[in-house]
């Protein structure tokens, strides 16, 4: 599931697959990226560890990619999905 914010600014928990490209999330600090997408607020270190193996957090801030996996570390991001949950990088590695 991903969060959205409805037009009351609440946010709303929807299955990934009824998120369209260009819709925008909401990743909350602890949280696991949902769905592929570029960063259009927030700054954040994520944990990207079960995805590269790499086990230090990577900075990322607006116009970054954000993959899904990562676990956001830091501060709330609003991330612009760029693929539809079939195509994101962890729908692939489950696969």
């Amino acid at each position: 599931t991903a969060f959205i914010e409805n037009e009351h600014g609440e946010l709303c928990e929807v299955e990934c697959e009824e998120i369209g490209v260009g819709d925008v999330i909401v990743v909350k600090p602890g949280g696991k990226i949902p769905l592929d997408g570029i960063i259009v607020e927030g700054k954040s270190p994520l944990n990207t560890v079960a995805l590269t193996g790499e086990s230090l957090p990577r900075e990322v801030t607006e116009g970054d990619e954000a993959l899904s996996g990562c676990v956001n570390e830091g501060g709330i991001l609003k991330i612009r999905v760029t693929k539809l949950f079939s195509e994101s990088t962890v729908s692939r590695i489950l696969m």
